[in-house]
């Protein structure tokens, strides 16, 4: 039978691996956008500020002596490196300057610092007796030996309110003002999905508002109280996390597609990419041009990207090419990277097929049929290409397609 100490383990341990698993598959410095760093960094804090809560509530006071320092620092670590995730998502390039960024980790370095006049300065016995003490500053006057308690509530409630309050108006006026471009221009920001952004940071705010409020209010901490906290927390960043996961995963798709497209005038327009390479007059070495001659006829004779589960393994396996050789020319040579190369020919694919049979299908099924896994990743690479949504396409066709004497009437 299980106690209620190992339930509170599992349940502490819950959304610790949770977390810890989205940040795993996020947190990269090489060759990366700067929004997956900021999100990989935001979930790490999130991660480390729920190991340090599960190890105040255990009891574990000999890690949590030494540990207690950065607590409430890590919690306030969240909103300005959330406001550096959503500012670089709409952003290709963050405008901010070092010192924009350095103010807005001021409140956690703050509290660090008054951390460590007033808790560090304390002896062991005094940190126990201050990690036992019930933080209500009712029950506590404020004395002498008792301002680390001032600090703990200013850092958990004042200063981290005050931040929630600044990046949700921050956030908000930002995405509006950036779903109006949108609007206006549907190939601006077309990785962008508003209601994923939504989501995310909704559930980070009840991340944190829970955070601060189980910190602040619950001071006897109890099995109901751990499940319930745990079940906000498990669900809050799980939501947080998985629609984190998928913008991310489209902005790989989107980011570079459309680099290459095929040129309307050349003598071989059976290698679109070495033939702008020359006019560009950026010319592969000969192994470089061979891989990539491979890549165009494998592609334009076979069509292997209509297969959804097309991966780099595959296309080495039928040209014969390593994959990390294969890799390295895409990246390197074509300045690609090998979804939005597999994501263009699948745009023209589209493209092709709504310009030939255009009326017999709906844009789903083009969608479908032209290698895309998901209708979000097809209308973000559409955007991206074109300029133009599918549906706004289709339109022009019909437009274009209509005779003469309909047009001028």
């Amino acid at each position: 039978m299980i106690s209620n100490e190992n339930l509170e383990v599992i349940l502490f341990s819950l959304p610790i691996y949770q977390l810890l698993y989205f940040t795993i598959q996020l947190i990269s410095f090489k060759k990366t956008n700067s929004a997956r760093r900021y999100l990989g960094l935001l979930l790490l804090s999130m991660t480390g500020f729920l190991l340090l809560n599960a190890l105040y509530y255990s009891a574990n006071e000999t890690l949590m002596v030494w540990m207690y320092f950065i607590f409430i620092p890590l919690l306030l670590t969240l909103p300005p490196l959330y406001f550096l995730y959503i500012l670089s998502l709409v952003k290709e390039k963050n405008h901010l300057s070092t010192i924009s960024r350095f103010i807005l980790f001021i409140p956690p370095l703050l509290v660090l610092l008054l951390n460590l006049v007033t808790y560090g300065f304390n002896s062991n016995h005094q940190k126990l007796i201050f990690l036992n003490t019930d933080v209500s500053l009712l029950n506590n006057p404020i004395t002498t030996a008792n301002y680390g308690l001032l600090v703990f509530w200013t850092g958990a409630g004042l200063l981290l309110i005050v931040q929630l309050v600044l990046a949700a108006f921050k956030t908000v006026k930002l995405l509006k003002m950036e779903h109006a471009a949108v609007q206006m221009r549907p190939s601006h920001l077309p990785y962008m999905q508003f209601n994923w952004v939504y989501l995310i940071s909704s559930g980070l705010f009840v991340f944190m508002v829970a955070a601060a409020a189980q910190l602040l209010v619950v001071s006897n901490q109890t099995i109901v109280s751990a499940v319930a906290f745990n079940l906000v927390i498990l669900f809050s960043s799980g939501v947080a996390g998985y629609f984190a996961m998928k913008q991310d995963d489209l902005f790989t798709q989107v980011s570079r597609v459309g680099l290459i497209k095929p040129p309307k005038k050349t003598p071989d327009r059976n290698h679109p990419v070495l033939t702008q390479m020359e006019e560009k007059k950026v010319v592969p070495d000969d192994g470089a041009g061979e891989i990539i001659r491979k890549i165009e006829t494998h592609f334009l004779q076979d069509k292997p990207y209509l297969d959804q589960r097309f991966a780099i393994s595959d296309l080495s396996r039928k040209t014969g090419i390593g994959k990390n050789k294969l890799t390295l020319v895409i990246n390197e040579v074509m300045g690609k990277n090998f979804y939005s190369l597999i994501n263009d020919y699948r745009v023209r694919e589209a493209m092709d097929m709504m310009k030939a049979n255009g009326k017999n299908y709906t844009i789903d099924a083009v969608a479908d049929m032209s290698g895309f896994q998901s209708r979000s990743s097809f209308y973000a690479c559409f955007k991206k290409y074109t300029g133009q949504t599918p549906r706004e396409f289709m339109a022009n066709l019909k437009q274009d397609n209509q005779p003469t004497e309909t047009k001028k009437a």
